[in-house]
């Protein structure tokens, strides 16, 4: 029995996921007076005590010692890429380049600037202290007449364009006076509007509307009647009827023209639907000095406080449900979203109530008698609740919105069945655990054996997937004519897929089979002609939240949702590649995810441990922008470069250089990956890819170099970012080409100068050997003739006079005076030999053969030998060495002595061949030969013939065939 306790239209209770920036996290001060956003998607904190500049890696501070004229930042505007003109609370004008700050000159008096404007014309201008300024080619214009309203009044904190008029707010706080006032542009001259201080004055086109707040009222006025100077009242439109009971202190109006209410301790968000939404501290923001926000290009929130610092809701479509009517969520055991309809059911088993929730209302059911349901099912108007081992069921009253309660079936005690994965197929639910269990109309029909099975799934062809923990994927084929035979396998894949141990099954709109497992992340396999393919596998180093996924679910779009033990992801396919989006690692939620369900409305909802509940709405990200990286800053050993220019050039002793990046994106910023490569290295690949953003170079070589940055956004929407920025490291000047064309000059001069003192020295040498050589054979020619003239006239007269002894009778002194005779004449011969080798200038070859050819001759004459000699003439460009010549000479003599002597001979044969450098020289008798055997060992004539061919390196052969042949042969 259910008692129906009640109907409420009440919503949700929510927290959301913000996070706060303070000094703590870089934050230069905790005072915020605006934000301001550059078109390179980087932050800008005007607070009281300096700038921050934040770019999703770090933050960049500013004070008076880095050159703000005053620590009070009143606003900035971009003028270029990389250029911002900064006004502080001073007489001074500052400009933001390229992360530093510099002063920027104006010729004559700088007014107190309190907010800048960019016109339609292109032009700039300022709100100051002593009125309004045209800015022009660096300086200021009066653009106030101020003929008519006192001067006092002059002093304007706030503008805007209307028309050709400006609309100022007078700077109330600091003046007794208050208004709003239109100057007009042509005539300069002030008007006044509106005789009344408003803290936020804010134009809505799209309702023609100029709206005015204070704390105490709101005003509207028409917006084209301000356009030409008429303040005309216009009754409140009733989107904006709840800012009459809003105490506000300013008003923001977001692109997409919903309004922001902004309170000390809370905000309120009236968007075009009408669905108005609270951010104070029920949700999560407990603070209580807020004084504006600022919605960036990312559609994110931020909250500037005074003195709590900045205050971030990156994503306001992520949920975290912590009440249900003021109560704690805590308790929440069951959860269920209808794909069918957009009704989600939570049950609470703190207080035993089902709640029926819906886009615009929630109703509440007390159940009777009290369960502690663990899963609600529905089918059709069928409503089924799991207790542990059984199951109940529930019968729908649409109109009295009650539940009508009944026992439909019980597992037996002890029984493994998994009631809270339990899925439903017309009339019949498929209950996992051990084995598949088909129970319809309260009884159990069919059972299939299987190993444990957490999860079980139907695809859009009513085929039921299973994939037990033990490993494997069985599909089924559903017989609902046959109950007998429920369920028949259609195909086992168990061989063909890796042991996985799965935990949870899904299947996508393209029938793909998706399976989370419980160490190896997520897997997808795609079934073509019966044949099963792995097509996809993710785990952490993809960017899942964790490997250990406990649930998943399949959206209307397409998108996977994983739900692991730390956390929710996202898996979609976004321009032909699937991106991993943490959705609760993105803020900053970490917990355990049992159950994911998604209604008709594509929400998703997901109950986590201790019964917390997310819901995820659409993501409200911009497509529009997209995240932009760049180099923050360039530091080398003595230099530091902010946003450097591309084509930087380096000193070779600026080689130790470390570049920080960023690519400001502000959704989860700590998630942003960044890989690298560095062309002109000979080891030029892509890093793994970091959450650091600071890249370290160290000792690079002279030479050019080309960094590659990439950059991975854990949003889904983002594509992958890459840029190049190109450096030079110059070389030493000794490394240089006309350094090297120096030293090798240097070194060329140097070697030709060692290779001539070389010569030099060797010529020389030479010179010295020469003029010895030459002193020798001066000296040896002076012996020669000394020996010839002296030694050989005594001999010659020693042998005439023997001569004439030999002519006296007596054989005896005739016998004495022929031995003196042959003795002289021996002598004298041997002299003649001696002084011929010793003269220099008897070395030619065609010398050498002519004197051995006369020898020979008078030999043989002598011994009445018949004999031929065949020499090769003109050789005289041949020359030889004395030792050679000598050698050659006293072989033939000693060979043709031998002849004379020995042989017996009665016909000699003398020849000499030359060619190739090489002498053959061959003496030939027709005599006896040579018994080589039985020369006698005491003969001295063919041992010296053969040491002096060795002493000359000559070749010395005796051949005996038909008489002797000496022949010698030798290089010349």
């Amino acid at each position: 029995m259910i008692i129906c306790l009640g109907l409420s239209s009440q919503s949700l209770a929510q927290e959301y996921p913000f996070i706060h920036y303070t000094p703590k996290d870089g934050l230069i001060n905790s005072r915020i007076r605006n934000v301001y956003q550059d078109s390179k998607g980087r932050m800008f904190f005007l607070t009281a005590n300096g700038l921050s500049i934040y770019d999703g890696a770090r933050f960049n501070n500013y004070s008076t010692e880095d050159g703000l004229a005053n620590p009070v930042v009143n606003d900035m505007l971009e003028i270029s890429p990389d250029s911002l003109l900064l006004a502080t609370n001073t007489s001074a004008l500052n400009i933001w380049v390229r992360g530093k700050v510099k002063n920027f000159p104006i010729p004559g008096p700088c007014p107190v600037i309190n907010k800048f404007i960019r016109a339609t014309d292109g032009r700039i201008y300022v709100a100051t202290d002593n009125g309004v300024y045209q800015f022009d080619e660096g300086r200021f214009i009066k653009m106030d007449a101020d003929n008519s309203v006192k001067k006092r009044r002059s002093s304007f904190d706030d503008i805007q364009e209307i028309g050709h008029y400006f609309l100022l707010r007078v700077n109330f706080d600091m003046t007794h006076t208050t208004g709003l006032y239109l100057l007009d542009r042509i005539t300069k001259k002030l008007i006044p509007f509106a005789n009344e201080a408003f803290n936020s004055v804010t134009q809505i086109p799209e309702d023609n509307l100029l709206l005015c707040t204070n704390p105490d009222r709101v005003i509207a006025f028409n917006l084209t009647a301000a356009a030409s100077g008429i303040a005309q009242p216009m009754p409140l439109p009733a989107l904006y009827q709840p800012l009459r009971k809003i105490k506000m202190d300013a008003v923001f109006i977001d692109k997409k023209g919903s309004i922001w209410c902004v309170r000390r301790n809370s905000i309120v968000k009236i968007p075009r639907s009408g669905n108005v939404l609270t951010y104070d501290k029920t949700t999560g923001l407990d603070v209580n000095n807020i004084n504006n926000v600022f919605i960036d290009r990312e559609n994110i929130l931020w909250i500037q406080t005074d003195g709590s610092g900045l205050i971030k809701l990156a994503n306001n479509n992520v949920e975290i449900v912590t009440g249900l009517f003021s109560k704690s969520a805590t308790g929440i055991s069951a959860i269920h979203a209808n794909p069918k309809s957009d009704t989600t059911w939570l049950f609470d088993s703190e207080d035993f109530t089902l709640y029926c929730c819906t886009p615009r209302q929630i109703f509440r059911n007390s159940i009777m008698p009290r369960i502690k349901a663990s899963q609600i099912l529905q089918e059709g108007r069928s409503l089924y609740i799991m207790d542990g081992r059984t199951i109940y069921s529930a019968a729908l009253h649409p109109k009295v919105h009650s539940v009508s309660l009944k026992l439909y079936y019980q597992f037996e005690k002890g029984g493994a069945a998994n009631t809270n994965r339990t899925i439903a197929y017309g009339k019949y639910l498929f209950v996992p655990g051990s084995g598949i269990t088909v129970v319809t109309s309260g009884k159990a029909i069919f059972r299939v054996s299987l190993p444990y099975t957490d999860q079980i799934v139907i695809d859009k062809q009513g085929r039921l997937w299973a994939s037990p923990r033990d490993g494997g994927l069985i599909c089924y084929n559903i017989n609902a004519e046959n109950p007998s035979n429920m369920m028949e396998v259609q195909h086992d894949y168990t061989s063909t897929i890796p042991q996985i141990s799965a935990r949870s099954i899904a299947v996508d709109n393209k029938n793909r089979i998706w399976i989370g497992t419980r160490y190896q992340g997520v897997f997808c396999f795609e079934i073509k002609n019966n044949k099963i393919y792995r097509q996809l596998h993710f785990t952490t180093a993809d960017g899942l939240t964790d490997n250990f996924v406990f649930s998943l679910a399949c959206d209307a779009d397409d998108n996977i949702w994983v739900g692991t033990q730390s956390g929710l992801d996202k898996i979609s396919l976004e321009n032909g590649k699937y991106i991993i989006e943490g959705v609760t690692r993105n803020n900053n939620i970490f917990q355990l995810i049992q159950c994911i369900s998604v209604p008709k409305n594509n929400q998703v909802w997901t109950l986590g441990n201790s019964g917390s509940i997310l819901r995820v709405t659409n993501n409200p990200i911009s497509k529009g922008f997209q995240p932009q990286i760049q180099v923050s800053s360039l530091k080398t050993t003595d230099s530091l470069f902010h946003y450097p220019k591309d084509e930087l050039t380096l000193t070779h002793q600026q080689n130790n250089i470390t570049f920080e990046v960023a690519a400001p994106s502000f959704v989860d910023e700590k998630q942003i990956m960044f890989s690298y490569m560095l062309n002109g290295t000979a080891n030029a690949h892509w890093s793994m890819p970091s959450r650091e953003a600071t890249l370290n170079f160290i000792n690079l070589p002279h030479g050019k170099y080309e960094l590659r940055i990439k950059a991975s956004f854990p949003v889904s929407y983002y594509t992958q970012q890459e840029i190049a920025y190109r450096f030079t490291i110059t070389p030493p000047w000794w490394d240089t080409w006309w350094a090297r064309i120096l030293f090798a000059a240097s070194l060329i001069g140097m070697i030709a100068l060692i290779i001539r003192n070389y010569y030099l020295g060797k010529l020389r040498k030479q010179k010295v050997l020469l003029d010895r050589h030459r002193a020798v054979e001066e000296e040896r020619t002076r012996i020669a003739m000394e020996m010839h003239d002296d030694l050989g006239s005594g001999l010659t007269t020693i042998r005439y006079l023997a001569g004439g002894l030999s002519m006296q009778n007596g054989n005896s002194s005739k016998e004495k005076a022929e031995k003196i005779v042959n003795s002289a004449k021996t002598l004298v011969d041997n002299m003649n030999d001696i002084i011929w080798t010793m003269k220099s200038d008897n070395n030619t070859l065609t010398e050498t053969l002519a004197y051995i050819r006369k020898q020979a001759a008078e030999q043989l004459e002598t011994a009445g030998i018949e004999y031929h000699i065949e020499f090769p003439k003109d050789l005289d460009d041949i020359r030889l060495t004395n030792e050679l010549k000598r050698s050659l000479l006293l072989i033939s003599k000693e060979a043709i002595h031998n002849i004379v002597k020995h042989s017996g001979a009665t016909n000699v044969n003398l020849t000499a061949e030359f060619g190739n450098r090489q002498l053959r020289l061959g003496i030939n008798d027709n005599g006896k030969g040579i018994d080589m055997a039985h020369v006698s060992k005491f003969g001295n004539g063919m041992k010296s013939m053969q040491k002096r061919a060795e002493e000359v390196k000559a070749v010395l052969e005796v051949l005996n065939i038909k008489g002797t042949t000496i022949m010698i042969t030798t290089l010349v």
